[in-house]
């Protein structure tokens, strides 16, 4: 692809992952804080319902609360709810004691890990052109961003929770070249969802590639990449 003035990224799943599902992570901190009402819990009934609390909070609540609360009320909410079939034992104190741990510890790198080869692409990107992230995320991730990249790296990290617009929005994928003589079609988008990374680049006139296999059943027809290094061949 010739022509790439700036490359922008999807955050978690393209260039950072957490390290373990968030079952796992509920244990970790649960333990960590010297609590024990998760130890017998298996963590698919966790993540399970976690994923059913994420979805139906967003659906009222969109952008982790951004309308209406800050984000840390409504990630409490979730947890809370999450945690309703397991916690029935726990005191309030206790479950304050979690929810505000869980939180914390969310806020730093030591939740996350990188996606093998995404260190070093960003910074052989860096020095060739702009590269900007794109995420539906609060404000937590720029720590943690910070902590797990140079600073330098990072022309600008785009937060949806911070815009008040989340990907699939194209809004939000403006933000990325806003007020600069950059047009969309210097643009490369990475990401790992088609509704949220690729549709919407693409519909704005960006070039976007997928780290992922498109459905082919559902006739998508996009550009993949099998990791994040590949990233380097198209600029």
């Amino acid at each position: 692809m010739g022509g790439i003035r700036r490359v922008t990224l999807d955050v978690t799943g393209t260039i950072i992952r957490i390290r373990k599902d968030v079952g796992g992570m509920y244990k970790q901190v649960a333990t960590m804080q010297g609590l024990s009402f998760l130890n017998h819990i298996p963590t698919h009934s966790i993540n399970s319902k976690f994923k059913k609390t994420f979805h139906k909070h967003w659906e009222h609540s969109p952008n982790f609360g951004y309308s209406n609360m800050e984000a840390i009320e409504w990630w409490n909410r979730v947890t809370e709810d999450t945690l309703q079939p397991f916690s029935q034992d726990l005191e309030l104190r206790e479950l304050t004691q979690f929810t505000r741990a869980l939180y914390k510890h969310f806020s730093s790198a030591s939740a996350y890990e990188l996606i093998p080869g995404a260190k070093d692409t960003i910074e052989k990107l860096s020095k060739r052109l702009d590269v900007v992230v794109i995420t539906n995320n609060d404000s937590r991730i720029r720590n943690v961003l910070g902590e797990l990249f140079d600073r330098h790296v990072l022309k600008s990290i785009i937060i949806s929770n911070e815009e008040g617009v989340y990907k699939p929005d194209k809004r939000i994928f403006y933000r990325a070249i806003e007020g600069t003589d950059i047009k969309e079609s210097e643009v490369l988008h990475i990401g790992d969802s088609y509704v949220n990374d690729y549709l919407p680049a693409v519909s704005l006139g960006m070039r976007a590639a997928l780290i992922a296999s498109c459905d082919t059943s559902q006739e998508r027809r996009c550009e993949t990449i099998k990791n994040i290094t590949e990233v380097l061949r198209l600029v």
